[in-house]
């Protein structure tokens, strides 16, 4: 396998020539953008593999699951507090019965207290 040296390839290219690999990568991705590409076509495969579509009619797209670096935050809405404890109980998992079991125990200790 030929290794380049691409100090080298630098000093030997023109302004001309750095200009057409700039136009060229910003059509042809290339490193770490194009594994990005290549793994979004992958996931739409998978996704679209596994998909209802009864609950997702339309079919999943490479761009669906292409991460957007350095892009501005995608827009998110303030949850409701029903939706926060739905997730918390999600997060918590098996924790949460625990969590609701140890609550009524305290509730119970305070009612036979208070007898």
């Amino acid at each position: 396998m030929r290794r380049t040296d691409v100090d080298q390839m630098l000093r030997g290219m023109g302004w001309k020539g750095f200009l057409e690999w700039m136009a060229f990568t910003s059509t042809e991705p290339l490193g770490d953008r194009r594994m990005d590409a290549l793994f979004a076509m992958l996931c739409a495969v998978l996704a679209n593999i596994n998909r209802d579509p009864k609950r997702r009619s339309k079919a999943f797209e490479p761009k669906d699951f292409m991460p957007q670096w350095g892009g501005p935050p995608a827009p998110t809405r303030k949850q409701t507090p029903k939706e926060q404890w739905a997730n918390w109980m999600l997060i918590l998992g098996d924790h949460a019965e625990l969590l609701k079991q140890s609550k009524a125990r305290r509730v119970k200790s305070r009612l036979e207290g208070a007898k």
